[in-house]
Formats: C-alpha cells, sequence, structure tokens
C-alpha cells in the first residue's frame, strides 16, 4: 500500500521522492502478472530522476556565478525538455493504451495541463538566460520553480500512486 504525501504547491525546500514498492517480486519483469506493479516502479523510478533534477534546481541556483549561468539555463532547460517529453509520451502512447483498459486518464491530463503553461513560462526565461538576452535572477528561478514543481511534484506522486491501484 502506497503511502499518500500531500505536496504543497509553494513548498520552499527539496522535493520528496516517489517512494518505491517493498515487494521484491516487482522486479520480475519475466512475470506478466506483475506488469502493473512493473510499471508503477518503471514510473516513481522515471519520476525521482526528474525531482532530483528539481532538488538540484533549487539548491544550485542561489549558488551560480555570473560565468555559469549560461551552463545552469542549459542543464535546467534539460529538466524542462524531459518533463515536457515525458507527458508527450504519456499522453500520445500510455495514456491511450490505459485508456483501452478502461482507466480514467483524465485526472492525470487534468494535471500535465496544470503544470503545462508554468513550466512553459520556466522554459521561456531559461532560453533568454541560456542566450544572454536576460541575467539569471535565483530569486526568480527559484519562483517559477514553485509555481509548477510542486503540482507537478504532487502529479508524480498521484500518477504512481493510482497506477499501484488499478
Amino acid at each position: 500500500m502506497q503511502q499518500h504525501i500531500q505536496i504543497e504547491p509553494d513548498h520552499e525546500g527539496p522535493y520528496p521522492l516517489v517512494p518505491l514498492p517493498t515487494d521484491p517480486s516487482v522486479l520480475n519483469f519475466t512475470d506478466p502478472h506483475t506488469l502493473s506493479q512493473w510499471l508503477s516502479t518503471d514510473l516513481a523510478l522515471t519520476h525521482n530522476v526528474v525531482i532530483r533534477a528539481l532538488n538540484t534546481i533549487w539548491l544550485n541556483a542561489p549558488l551560480i556565478q555570473p560565468e555559469d549561468e549560461t551552463a545552469f539555463a542549459g542543464y535546467a532547460l534539460a529538466c524542462v525538455g524531459m518533463i515536457k517529453w515525458h507527458h508527450e509520451m504519456q499522453e500520445r502512447i500510455l495514456f491511450p493504451l490505459l485508456q483501452l483498459k478502461l482507466m480514467d486518464m483524465r485526472k492525470n491530463m487534468a494535471q500535465h495541463i496544470a503544470v503545462e503553461g508554468r513550466l512553459g513560462e520556466f522554459e521561456k526565461y531559461l532560453i533568454r538566460v541560456r542566450d544572454k538576452v536576460e541575467k539569471l535572477d535565483a530569486d526568480r528561478v527559484l519562483e517559477m520553480r514553485r509555481g509548477f514543481g510542486g503540482l507537478l511534484v504532487q502529479h508524480f506522486h498521484d500518477e504512481v500512486r493510482a497506477s499501484f491501484s488499478d
């Protein structure tokens, strides 16, 4: 049974990782009876990579020196790209397949949409920093991360929890 973790959208510190299942049979990739548990584990691991990246943005933004601004923006843009690609693949491939199995994907889609606009604004800002049109402002980076991060991390926890229960 997965523990419910509520993420506050204005959370200031590092985000908590998605708990992994404790049942050792979950990682038996040859057993078709554990497919849903395997999917949940795969989602948890993938989501934890993104959460760790968001946490490194939070940790490092205040430490970035002027000469490292474009490199940091590039790193943060890679994180944004990973999130966008992950959501796109879910929406194009995974969600339609799960919908065929009579799993309601509307909540997942609504959560993706809720994050999309704020994530897009963060991406636009980072592109301006990377292209040296704008200077890096650590407070702004942290504020923008707060704007989508809590929602995204809550979605990650919800999505894995739902996949374990279905």
